[in-house]
């Protein structure tokens, strides 16, 4: 069966626009409509609903259809989830700097407490101490002599 359009423009076919045609190119009697006829409309309705023009897309038709109208609901879920994934990665990012942040700092602090504990331990060794009293004018002598150790009796 051969369809033919009755509007010049084949972009805008509405499906009551075409009219079935028979072999010899006459137009088909509506009033015999058989079952296989039936089908064929039904076939070319539906290819029209699946046709994809340029001025469909820009005229945002495509949105009219069944299938996308079922549809919204999973779409907002989706940008609400890349809104959640995109939020989720900006803040563990920012976690990581952080994190980074305060490591450097420890190991700053390192250096530092590294840095005063062998200062501390310099000046109070014995020989810088009796170097100290010597230039300080003191007149002290260490010992040669071990300490005199006190005995006493541990109470249990």
């Amino acid at each position: 069966m051969i369809f033919k359009s009755m509007d010049s423009e084949e972009d805008d076919i509405c499906i009551d626009q075409i009219e079935p045609l028979t072999d010899a190119g006459e137009p088909v009697d509506n009033g015999a409509d058989t079952f296989s006829e039936q089908e064929d409309v039904q076939t070319v309705r539906t290819i029209r609903n699946f046709v994809v023009t340029f001025r469909r897309i820009l005229s945002f038709d495509w949105i009219t259809n069944e299938f996308f109208q079922r549809q919204v609901a999973l779409g907002i879920l989706f940008v609400i989830l890349t809104i959640v994934y995109i939020t989720n990665r900006y803040m563990s990012q920012r976690e990581l700097v952080h994190i980074q942040e305060l490591k450097v700092e420890k190991q700053e602090k390192m250096y530092i407490w590294l840095n005063t504990q062998s200062d501390v331990s310099a000046s109070t060794r014995p020989s810088t101490i009796e170097k100290m009293i010597k230039e300080a004018g003191f007149d002290l002598n260490t010992t040669s002599t071990a300490p005199y150790m006190l005995p006493f009796d541990r109470e249990e």
